[in-house]
């Protein structure tokens, strides 16, 4: 059984620079609560994960880190799609993998391009974000693993600065946005995978209060 997330307090909040020693709650809107995964379950379960894939990839260079063990579980699928053409990384396009293998805890693979590497930047986040939630609304799922594992797809550490607020951002603007007199989403959690950035993000934005 997962243990529940954490509030994050003001403290918490400052000292944060990458990744909490436990799952902490982030902000919440429409009941769909936001956390950001700890080092204790950096590979939380969720029924849908989403990755993201950069334009324009080497077709010879292979993916490193969490993504590149990604690519191994589904058998090079990541890789050969670049590859093929068959995913061009296009910023907000997607791909669902509706069918991964077993050692994949999730049910399905949701991909989001993540645009050309030189043009990443906070609106670059934050319009990455709102497709993924988008597509997991239409989708129905229950639960997500947001990772999108930045720097294995070649960004540098300093690149990925601003990201996690953007990318909080553009996802709840999705939610926020959302037609009056809809039904409530399905959609009960969201989970942001460890690896971000998340120095730069302040309590207020984390909690989508006001700035003062």
């Amino acid at each position: 059984m997962p243990r529940a997330a954490a509030a994050m307090d003001d403290e918490q909040v400052a000292g944060t620079a990458g990744t909490p020693q436990t799952r902490v709650t982030v902000s919440e809107i429409h009941g769909v609560l936001f956390t950001v995964a700890g080092e204790e379950n950096p590979d939380a379960e969720a029924e849908l994960l989403i990755t993201g894939l950069f334009a324009h990839h080497p077709p010879h260079h292979r993916f490193g880190g969490a993504l590149g063990r990604l690519d191994a579980a589904l058998s090079g699928a990541l890789h050969g799609l670049g590859r093929d053409h068959l995913f061009a990384g296009r910023r907000g396009e997607t791909l669902l993998l509706s069918a991964p293998p077993a050692s994949i805890a999730a049910r399905a693979v949701l991909l989001v391009g993540l645009g050309e590497l030189g043009d990443w930047n906070a609106e670059a986040a934050a319009a990455v974000a709102a497709s993924a939630m988008r597509e997991t609304l239409l989708l129905g799922v229950a639960s997500v693993r947001f990772a999108p594992w930045l720097q294995d797809g070649g960004l540098t550490p300093a690149a990925t600065r601003g990201t996690a607020a953007a990318m909080l951002a553009g996802a709840r603007r999705v939610l926020e946005t959302r037609p009056r007199g809809a039904p409530p989403p399905a959609l009960r959690l969201w989970i942001f995978a460890p690896g971000l950035e998340w120095r730069d993000v302040t309590i207020h934005e984390l909690r989508g209060l006001p700035k003062a």
